[in-house]
């Protein structure tokens, strides 16, 4: 049976095989954070030159210490989205996995990773619209409420609608999109964060902690009588630079 972490990460796979690496190419993981996808490209293609790149140094020297030891080394920087400190056309493929959504101005972002991909080269986005965001508990109000706070907590929750067109606006050509559904029907807090939507709902005065309580003990009565259901749809788009 596929367990939650893996059914959340299923389109991973096809995210990497958009890249097309070839031995000898550079890859470019744009917003790695820890980098488990940098060392998995690594570990898939010995023969590639990884290079992940994070706005938040604690998480790039986390990256950096889970790396130590590995038979194929992965290079780490700290590097704004915005403004990634690395020449023209330096590498074959470039990537950003669930980052847009984070981001204030991902058409920026996206420009940059443009620049440093090479004539040929490879860009693919993958991230979710968080209006597919679906859980099924007893209390339907909660869930509401608790959704759409987090919904509005983010600053592109439907990011996951728009890559398509932000892809073409850079004059990318190829493109292609692939959907996946992400299916979990086990309660395990650590992949969903289930509890810190709920949290924010509460800081932002959509629910009660009473409520957020309930709710979460809702979810757990759920998963107790094999009734627990969460899914969101996560959109992977990639294309090729002229």
């Amino acid at each position: 049976m596929t367990s939650p972490a893996e059914a959340w990460r299923g389109y991973k796979p096809g995210s990497f095989a958009l890249l097309a690496l070839q031995p000898g190419d550079a890859v470019l993981d744009v917003g790695c954070g820890t980098g488990d996808d940098a060392r998995e490209l690594a570990r898939l293609h010995p023969g590639v030159s990884v290079v992940g790149v994070d706005a938040d140094a604690s998480r790039v020297a986390e990256a950096e210490r889970h790396t130590l030891g590995i038979p194929r080394p992965v290079e780490f920087r700290v590097a704004d989205a915005y403004h990634l400190d690395l020449g023209e056309e330096t590498f074959d493929a470039c990537r950003a996995d669930k980052l847009f959504h984070h981001l204030d101005d991902p058409p920026k972002a996206l420009t940059q990773m443009v620049r440093v991909v090479r004539a040929g080269g490879r860009v693919v986005v993958s991230d979710a619209d968080y209006d597919t965001l679906l859980v099924d508990p007893s209390d339907e109000t909660a869930t509401r409420r608790i959704l759409d706070a987090f919904r509005a907590d983010l600053p592109h929750p439907r990011i996951g609608r728009r890559l398509l067109a932000l892809l073409a606006d850079t004059g990318l050509t190829g493109l292609t999109v692939t959907p996946y559904t992400a299916v979990v029907t086990t309660f395990e807090d650590a992949v969903l964060h289930l509890r810190e939507k709920a949290g924010t709902a509460v800081a932002a005065g959509s629910v009660t902690a009473r409520e957020a309580e309930a709710w979460v003990a809702g979810l757990e009565a759920a998963d107790q009588d094999r009734r627990f259901f969460c899914a969101v749809t996560i959109f992977t788009v990639g294309g090729r630079k002229p």
